[in-house]
């Protein structure tokens, strides 16, 4: 990419390396290889300024945030729902095939029922699925299995309000690590 030699080139101090050339500085295109910049004068070494060490300051454990909490209380209680149903069942509790999700009957949404052991079971990724569409087939399924009171307090208990601090999740972190 060139660019016509002027006046300004010459006050930035290019001025023309092959002396046997003809060139008219006013029709000439610059050429990197031609031309050269004067060099710079170098900066005054200044050794008597001493930098001060810095000193590395240790790095302060981080506290986990509360999202890490629950997606660790998540994790353990799904590995611990399908461990378990997987040694009591062998499959899916609804249609035989292998366990591959954790199924809630009160969805993830009510904090008080989500790690609820009661409220889930190892089901396969279909009828993880199909509990979005057709509910009542799960929900007369675990009628049989617990009976109504089960099922009429369960509902019940997620219709309440909880809060969790991250103390509480941390302590139930801690309980199923130690359940497995």
């Amino acid at each position: 990419m060139g660019y016509a030699i002027t006046s300004s080139l010459i006050k930035k101090g290019l001025t023309c390396q092959n002396e046997a050339c003809e060139c008219h500085w006013s029709s000439l295109r610059a050429d990197p290889k031609k031309f050269r910049k004067k060099k710079p004068r170098k900066p005054l070494k200044r050794s008597y300024i001493k930098r001060k060490k810095t000193v590395k300051k240790k790095k302060a454990v981080k506290k986990p945030t509360r999202k890490k909490l629950v997606k660790t209380l998540d994790d353990l209680c799904s590995l611990y729902i399908r461990a378990r149903d997987n040694e009591k069942y062998g499959h899916c509790v609804f249609c035989f095939e292998p366990i591959e999700h954790c199924f809630h009957f009160v969805n993830r949404g009510h904090y008080i029922t989500r790690w609820d052991l009661d409220n889930m079971v190892g089901s396969c990724a279909g009828c993880n699925l199909q509990m979005n569409f057709r509910p009542e087939r799960f929900w007369q399924w675990l009628r049989n299995e617990k009976g109504h009171n089960f099922v009429d307090a369960l509902i019940a208990k997620s219709k309440q309000f909880s809060h969790f601090s991250n103390a509480d999740l941390t302590e139930m972190i801690k309980t199923m690590r130690e359940w497995k």
